[in-house]
């Protein structure tokens, strides 16, 4: 199954949050933290799939290398997190 975005975030947003839940948000909140004003945000209004996403906002100048990878690690685990509430 294709992991699409937003739904992800969705999905995450109102599962319990475990420790493990807990660190990868703060992961992703210091991701965010870094990317000045909605630079990095476009990347994932977009309804494509998540490496596709990733790699936009890589050529894009939205994300870095560093970034993308911290997101796609963030966004996985919420994933397998919510198929197994």
């Amino acid at each position: 199954m294709e992991l699409l975005l937003p739904s992800a975030v969705k999905v995450a947003r109102f599962a319990p949050l475990s420790d493990a839940d807990q660190s990868m948000l703060k992961r992703h909140k210091d991701v965010r933290k870094s990317i000045p004003g909605e630079k990095g945000r476009q990347t994932f209004y977009r309804h494509w799939p998540l490496e596709g996403a990733l790699q936009n906002g890589i050529a894009q100048g939205w994300l870095s290398s560093d970034e993308a990878a911290t997101e796609h690690d963030v966004l996985l685990h919420s994933r397998r997190a919510s198929t197994h509430s």
